[in-house]
This record gives C-alpha cells, structure tokens and sequence, in this order.
C-alpha cells in the first residue's frame, strides 16, 4: 500500500500516512486540492489535485494557509509565531528566526547557513537542557553497555584466531573472514542505535512531543532497514579501502620486487644488488592509493550521514533513504562537511575540562546537528517542491 508525506498548513511536514487517511483529511478540511503530497520514496512534490487517485481535479482553488494544522501537529507547533499565514515558507521562517546573526558569528562559523543550524541547536538545547542530558546519559548507559559487548567479543575471536591459525592455508582466509566480515556483521547489529537519539532531537525542534522511548526507534520503527544500509556502506566503504591499500602494496613491493628479479637475472654467486630506488612508481602508487581511499569515503561518510534518521524519521528503505541523502547533501557538500567537521570539534571541545564538559558539548552538537536534518529534509526541501 502506497504511503504519503503531506505539508500541513503550519508548514510542517506529516505522514507517512495511507490514502485512506489522506482521505480522511480532506473530509475533514484539514487538506484540499492545493496541498502538496508526495509518496514516501519519492523526491519531488506534488499537488493532491494532480494525483488521479485522489480525483480531487474539481475542488476548487484554496490557499494552503487556510488549511488548519494536522492532527498530530503538537500545540506549540500550531501556536509557532512562525507559522502564521504571514510567514508561511518554512524556509523564510528559519531565515528570519536565526540567520539573524551577526558577520563575525558567519565569518567564525563558515557561513551563515552553519551559524544559523548552530544556534539554532544551542536554542533548543538551552530550552530543553533536563530532556537532552537525560537523553545523554541514557545514551552513555548504553554505549557503555556495547562496549563492554565489543571487548568480550573481541577476546573470543583472539582465542578462536590462535586456534584456527594453526590450520593450514585455510586458517588465513578463516581469519580474514573473523577479523573483517565478522565484525561489520556484529556492529551492524547495533546500527539502529545510531539514529534513535537523534530522532528524539529532532521531535523537540519540530516542537513535537518528544520520548525517552525514541531513543530506540531504530529498532521499533525501521530496524532490519538500518541494519541492510549499515551493512551496504560498510562494504562499499571497504571495497575502496581493498583497492586502495591494493595499489599502495603494489607500488611499494613494486621495487623489491624489481630487484628479486634482477638478482635471478644475475645467477648464484653475484654480488647483492642493493637496497632497491624509490621511484616515481612507489610515490605515485602511494600518493594515488591515498586518494582512492580518502576522497571516495570521506565523500560518501557525509553523503550518507542522514540517511539513518531517515530510515527511522520517514520509515523510507535503506537505499532510497541512502540516495536522497546523498542527492540532497551533493549540492551543498563542502559546506556541510565544514558543518561537521565544526560540530565535531565541539562535541570534544569538553575534554579540556578533563572529560566533565563532554556532558554538554556531545549533547549540544547533537542538538546541532537534528537542526541541521530538519533545516535539508523539512524545510529546504519543501521550499524547493513549492517552487516547481
């Protein structure tokens, strides 16, 4: 059964919800004929009267502001100054509220685009202070409880590697397999743990109402689908480190390998050859392994950073939800790597005051960061559908 997302009167993006209840909806005069729609996997929006299944070609012409809220829209949400009909573009609203920042918080933060995501979390992150450290130091509960996990596993396999590796020839590949693939299958279980915290973030800058259960809505919302992308960019990532350190192996061996040959060439009882030259082979090999794993990982990684909170936020599957990520980010890729790369300092910034600020700082560039996906996913995007 086909699943939609709908833009609310408040601006506001709702679903997925089935076509009965768009239905629904338009009896209740809560949508009509002008309200964007799209399915659940798709990228680009529509109007409920130009989809056949709804018929609704005759309604006559209304203003989307005339639409009331949605149902599940939060009371804060419907009483935002900002969602009134004189600041309806979500996008104007966000600008208008914290792209209000002065040239030296630009010029510090990269732009104003990541100012603005930054104090917009810090906003949120102040107002809901007791939410979000609870929030952490759940989190921290359970990340140490994976971690204690992670080392028992790890000793097992150091027993189970010391055994198999007394097995000729095929005690290698069994190791290969124990050290690389066994592990992306154990951590991969622990993927949907990843977008949880977030989504809960994201509830309280939507002014939804926000719970402690969300924490694990990885697993409750979309589970097998976190796991399927964590597992596809695990071994898409590899592949290019498999090609890369290939490369860097072979330019390095390259001049042993030279000199192996040389030596044969010159028989039994010949004088060694040296220590082989370095030259321009072994460089470059290494110069172009580097790039091969660096550049198409780091892209990708900030590419594909959202697409676990979308898996969760819009239950979308794993490689719709990895390419509108990756199509969305694209366009802005260099500032958002920028955005990462700042929060990400933050987030450790508290390890000067011997670990204690962590509690605050990880927290805060959290917070940051669902302001971010709510800025790409819920309002630019909707800005761009209302422009076509």
């Amino acid at each position: 059964m086909k699943q939609y997302f709908i833009i609310g009167g408040d601006g506001k993006e709702y679903g997925p919800v089935s076509e009965s209840e768009v239905f629904e909806w338009i009896k209740e005069g809560r949508a009509n004929g002008d309200t964007r729609i799209k399915e659940t996997e798709a990228e680009k929006w529509s109007l409920i009267r130009n989809l056949e299944q709804f018929n609704l070609s005759t309604l006559p012409s209304n203003n989307p502001e005339d639409i009331p809220a949605l149902p599940n829209a939060s009371e804060a949400a419907q009483q935002n100054p900002f969602n009134g009909p004189d600041n309806y573009s979500p996008q104007k609203n966000y600008e208008a509220r914290y792209f209000n920042v002065s040239p030296a918080a630009a010029w510090l933060c990269g732009g104003r685009w990541n100012a603005g995501n930054m104090y917009r979390g810090f906003e949120v992150y102040k107002n809901n202070i007791g939410e979000v450290s609870l929030l952490f130091s759940i989190l921290l509960a359970i990340l140490l409880l994976v971690v204690v996990i992670s080392v028992l596993a790890q000793i097992m396999a150091l027993v189970v590697s010391a055994v198999i590796a007394a097995i000729p020839v095929v005690g290698i590949i069994l190791n290969i397999i124990l050290w690389i693939v066994l592990p992306i299958l154990f951590f991969s279980l622990f993927a949907p743990l990843t977008p949880g915290p977030l989504l809960f973030l994201i509830r309280l800058i939507r002014n939804e109402p926000a719970r402690m259960e969300d924490i694990i809505a990885g697993y409750t919302r979309n589970g097998i689908q976190c796991v399927l992308a964590f597992l596809v960019q695990n071994v898409i990532y590899h592949i290019f480190v498999f090609l890369g350190c290939l490369l860097i192996i072979l330019a390095t061996g390259w001049p042993f390998i030279k000199l192996l040959i040389e030596a044969a060439k010159a028989g039994t009882g010949s004088p060694p050859t040296g220590i082989p030259e370095l030259g321009i082979t072994f460089f470059a090999g290494n110069i172009i392994g580097l790039l091969i794993i660096v550049i198409p990982t780091t892209y990708l990684a900030i590419s594909w950073a959202y697409s676990m909170v979308l898996i969760v936020d819009r239950k979308m599957n794993f490689w719709p939800a990895m390419e509108l990520s990756r199509k969305t980010i694209t366009k802005h890729w260099f500032r958002i790597f920028l955005f990462f790369i700042e929060i990400g300092c933050l987030a450790f910034l508290g390890i000067v005051t011997c670990g204690l600020g962590l509690f605050v700082t990880i927290p805060l560039a959290m917070t940051m960061l669902a302001a971010s996906y709510v800025h790409i996913f819920d309002e630019q995007v909707y800005e761009r559908g209302a422009q076509r």
